[in-house]
């Protein structure tokens, strides 16, 4: 594993103070990029794609990541400065950002991932389809009453692709076909 700065992380809280988007996107990144030494890929799910989506209207404190497996995960993480807290929640001394690794699998197309070019590497994040499908199933199942899904169409519409947003839809049971009737 490449020379990992000790204090990288605080570094980039620092000087992200006033911007918390900007600050999970290089921790991202940073961590996206280590693994990737491990041939393990992460991706951005959650509220932090969705704030991403939504340019900050949704605000979170953590970073949520798939990972393809758990393997170097902790290596990882511990190289960084976080400490292992409940559930596989990270947790790093400088900074109020929480990172977590929901299990497996990535419920979306990986062939459409946005891919954020950072400084310290890549933040490899769900696509816009998928994390409005996403935030439609918790709505539907969940009883999750927010606008999210709303906010990304509306902020992303010229390059959503809603053949796919539609069909996957109709594949989850989450969109009706109307009635002939």
């Amino acid at each position: 594993m490449q020379d990992i700065d000790k204090n990288i992380i605080k570094r980039i809280h620092e000087e992200n103070l006033s911007d918390p988007v900007n600050e999970r996107i290089l921790i991202a990144a940073i961590i996206c990029s280590l693994a990737k030494e491990f041939a393990n890929e992460l991706v951005v799910v959650g509220g932090s794609a969705v704030e991403f989506y939504t340019a900050a209207s949704y605000m979170t404190k953590d970073i949520d990541f798939i990972a393809k497996d758990d393997f170097q995960i902790a290596k990882i993480m511990t190289s960084l400065g976080f400490s292992i807290g409940e559930g596989y929640t990270w947790f790093h001394p400088d900074t109020s950002v929480v990172v977590e690794f929901p299990k497996p699998p990535l419920l979306g197309d990986v062939s459409r991932l946005t891919k954020v070019k950072t400084e310290y590497g890549v933040a490899e994040i769900i696509g816009v389809e998928d994390i409005i499908l996403d935030r439609l199933k918790g709505r539907e199942f969940w009883q999750d009453n927010n606008e999210l899904p709303e906010m990304m169409i509306y902020s992303h519409y010229d390059s959503i692709d809603f053949a796919y947003l539609r069909k996957q839809a109709e594949f989850e049971l989450i969109w009706k076909k109307p009635s002939l009737m």
